[in-house]
């Protein structure tokens, strides 16, 4: 019997003497995205009012081919330049910042001057998504670059998002 109260004992010490560790919730950290990561993958959802924005209006997959495309390669350093591959040796320059659990990429040339990712790092994985407020900035700035769109949209009315895809190279 003092076996097994001995027993019982030590094991409730043990489980309360272990503590479970918190997960990180510090975020990202520059030094986990540092290097070339190339895109794998790219999918949306973008609403107007909440439904899919018609292809008549204009083209989701041709927007977000203006902005990401399968098979880029991104160049995050470590000085916090971001060299995105655009093909034919030709690169876009953008600046970035990590801030908790997002990367925010610096555009000075679109309207908004900026794009905050929600981001995660699973091994070898990088997963950046765009959400709401910079999906809209992206469809504004579409929108200007498209000029004779049929219809006025309140770019207010846009959400959805788009998740990007990168392995580390």
């Amino acid at each position: 019997m003092k076996k097994l109260l001995l027993g019982i004992l030590a094991m409730s010490m043990f489980c309360t003497a272990c503590k479970k560790d918190k997960e990180d919730e510090s975020g990202i950290d520059k030094s986990q995205i540092v290097g070339n990561w190339k895109v794998t993958n790219v999918t949306s959802a973008i609403t107007l009012n909440g439904i899919a924005i018609p292809t008549t209006l204009f083209d989701v997959d041709e927007l977000v081919s203006t902005f990401v495309e399968k098979d880029q390669v991104f160049e995050f350093k470590d000085n916090g330049d971001l060299k995105v591959d655009i093909g034919g040796g030709d690169y876009n320059q953008f600046t970035y910042k990590t801030e908790g659990k997002y990367i925010v990429v610096s555009d000075p040339a679109h309207p908004s001057g900026s794009f905050k990712y929600a981001a995660s790092v699973n091994g070898s994985v990088l997963t950046l998504t765009l959400e709401q407020a910079d999906i809209q900035a992206l469809v504004a700035g579409y929108i200007q670059y498209l000029e004779n769109l049929p219809v006025t949209i309140e770019t207010g009315k846009v959400g959805g998002k788009i998740d990007i895809t990168l392995t580390k190279q």
